[in-house]
């Protein structure tokens, strides 16, 4: 029942917020971290709710970009002990495999 709850609650304000530009507000500790204010939408929170949010100025990924997914997605896949390399050229592999 939690479950259904807290996604009721991170859709009903990704609804309210649909369409709008917004910022998130941070407070910071004693040793520096970030951590946002809103406790169902925000960058940091689980999958669903990174989902939900749509950057207000899209940018490419580009190659720098595109490498770092390859080596999250390997990494993902359990390969997260092989060198940064390794990771990029096995999801290379996986791609060409079909």
């Amino acid at each position: 029942h939690s479950l259904r709850c807290a996604l009721q609650l991170k859709l009903g304000v990704a609804r309210q917020l649909a369409g709008e530009t917004f910022y998130f507000a941070y407070n910071l500790d004693f040793r520096g971290r970030a951590y946002p204010c809103s406790p169902h939408l925000s960058v940091v929170g689980d999958d669903l709710a990174r989902g939900l949010l749509q950057y207000a100025e899209p940018r490419p990924v580009g190659e720098a970009g595109l490498r770092w997914l390859k080596v999250h997605a390997a990494s993902l896949y359990g390969h997260d002990k092989l060198p940064l390399h390794e990771r990029a050229e096995w999801v290379d592999a996986q791609l060409a495999s079909g």
